[in-house]
């Protein structure tokens, strides 16, 4: 969990990492390479050790979240009106949810959602280490911004998403989407279904980046 985040379920994001950093002199110093993996790091006198844990996931479609539980959320200070917007398209000024702001921003966060048709695929394939391998056109690759060994998530409705590590390959047919049988199974999905892919972001030490 220090550079995969724990993933969500029902359609919802993945939660955050694990993080150990230093502030020292208004800098903040990653101690390793890897995150979260620290040994032998010296401190110096007035060094603030920060540590944050993983988040999980959260649960169900966030464009779907009842309007008043985030207005409350930001309200009891949990979430911050950014984070409303952004996350769960809800737009408050003057301390109160603009609520056509808000249906036309969860319409525009909607529309950007990337969905690709299910093709047959007769097995499901794993690299060397046991990943699972995803074979994507360039072209759908490049609506989603993905490069080979980039992980990617396929996103059901009623259950965690199935993740995946993309290969880029001209042999896939574009706006199509290969997944075997055991990845259908767990997806609850069929060849010609549609479902959504996003690429997921991972953590390394001195930058957040996509791998």
């Amino acid at each position: 969990r220090g550079i995969i985040p724990p993933w969500g379920s029902g359609g919802a994001d993945s939660g955050t990492t694990n993080s150990v950093t230093v502030l020292r002199g208004g800098r903040e110093l990653e101690p390793s390479d890897l995150p979260c993996n620290i040994k032998g790091f010296p401190l110096q006198k007035d060094d603030i050790v920060l540590m944050q844990v993983t988040a999980g996931g959260g649960v169900g479609d966030p464009l779907n979240r009842d309007v008043r539980l985030v207005h409350k959320e930001v309200k009891d200070g949990y979430i911050s009106r950014q984070k409303a917007q952004d996350t769960y398209g809800v737009v408050i000024q003057s301390e109160e949810v603009n609520n056509i702001l808000t249906d036309e921003r969860r319409s525009d966060l909607k529309s950007k959602r990337k969905y690709f048709t299910v093709s047959t695929c007769s097995t499901d394939e794993f690299d060397a280490r046991g990943c699972r391998v995803a074979h994507v056109n360039p072209v759908t690759a490049s609506e989603i911004e993905l490069r080979t060994g980039d992980m990617l998530e396929y996103i059901s409705e009623s259950s965690a998403p199935l993740r995946a590590w993309a290969n880029i390959s001209e042999e896939v047919s574009p706006n199509k989407i290969p997944i075997g049988p055991i990845g259908r199974r767990i997806l609850g999905i069929d060849a010609g279904d549609r479902i959504r892919v996003r690429k997921l972001t991972l953590r390394t030490a001195h930058t957040s980046y996509t791998a």
